[in-house]
């Protein structure tokens, strides 16, 4: 097992660098220097408040996910967890991401292993279902749309597995197990049948929450559309001579942020900015589309360098990535 994490991560790292080489190939980096560091400041100002929004949306709609568990976390510790998340998947490309070290400090803090973890996962989930709720409502506004072919299986199968997801949380894991005996007797079969059913406990505990369900998919959604703006600002800053067609965003930004989920390179490193360019380049043109995932990747990084602030000048400061991997795994 150790192994193949070793493998895959090589894999993940050599796949990084080679997309980054071929970014660099496609681009005139004399020019996306040129236009970054001309870019109205103003418009950059603006987009760094929206991207900090974008955290706080997005601690807010943790915190909701928590408090179905009971656990009680003040939104400004959350929000700089969120920031330490940023770090840990930006500047450590290792097996250990955001997403497991908050879940981790959550627990350490709290004593609700699987809660807490569960919390984390459901909040990526409902960022997914999000994500293509806006999806439809791109469609809905503009049914031309539906002549894309691409974008409709990328919808409709995401579509698929939100209706999976959410018929899952409705009728329950008992409903599940019943008809999936075979599933139940796999799980005993590799002794981690306790271990399921705790995380399905604390999955199954939304279902007495819809209406958390509910809120925090519609914060997902206004999440989306945050990013969306964020970029659009960056554009406006831009020196271009033509119009670019708002709608370009509506389509262009979900579509990036759905492929960058696919674990393939050191979060989204390099396959996030090969997609701008492919998308954004027909309406901006290569160089400036290119700029556009510069600043977006600086933001991200801006997240990640504060997260790291907040790590080590703190009372979290612990050997968060020792301390999981002695574990090798998380113990319920």
């Amino acid at each position: 097992m150790k192994i193949s994490k070793k493998l895959f991560l090589s894999f993940k790292i050599i796949l990084t660098v080679t997309l980054i080489i071929f970014l660099l190939k496609r681009l005139n980096l004399g020019n996306v220097f040129s236009i970054i560091i001309q870019v109205n400041w103003h418009y950059l100002v603006l987009a760094a408040i929206l991207f900090f929004l974008i955290l706080l949306i997005q601690s807010y709609r943790w915190q909701c996910l928590l408090g179905v568990h009971g656990i009680k976390i003040g939104l400004v510790r959350l929000i700089r967890l969120t920031f330490i998340g940023f770090f840990f998947n930006n500047f450590l490309p290792s097996t250990v991401g955001g997403d497991v070290v908050k879940g981790y400090l959550v627990s350490k803090a709290t004593k609700k292993t699987a809660e807490s973890y569960v919390s984390v996962l459901m909040d990526r989930i409902i960022g997914i279902v999000g994500l293509f709720f806006l999806g439809f409502m791109v469609l809905f506004f503009i049914p031309e749309l539906k002549s894309n072919q691409t974008l409709m299986y990328l919808l409709w199968g995401g579509f698929t597995v939100s209706f999976l997801l959410i018929a899952f949380f409705v009728l329950g894991r008992k409903f599940w197990m019943k008809r999936l005996g075979f599933l139940k007797r796999i799980l005993k079969k590799l002794k981690i049948e306790g271990l399921i059913e705790k995380i399905a406990g604390a999955f199954s505990t939304y279902r007495r929450h819809r209406g958390v369900l509910i809120k925090t998919v519609l914060m997902s959604t206004l999440v989306h559309l945050f990013f969306i703006a964020v970029n659009f600002t960056i554009v406006k800053g831009f020196s271009l001579p033509q119009k670019i067609p708002f709608i370009d965003f509506f389509i262009y930004t979900p579509t990036i942020a759905l492929i960058s989920c696919v674990p393939i390179s050191v979060n989204g490193l390099g396959l996030r900015e090969n997609l701008y360019v492919e998308f954004f380049s027909r309406s901006l043109g290569k160089n400036f589309a290119g700029s556009l995932s510069i600043i977006f990747l600086i933001f991200l990084w801006a997240a990640g360098f504060i997260g790291g602030i907040f790590y080590l000048f703190s009372h979290l400061k612990s050997n968060v990535i020792g301390t999981i991997k002695e574990k090798g795994k998380v113990s319920l």
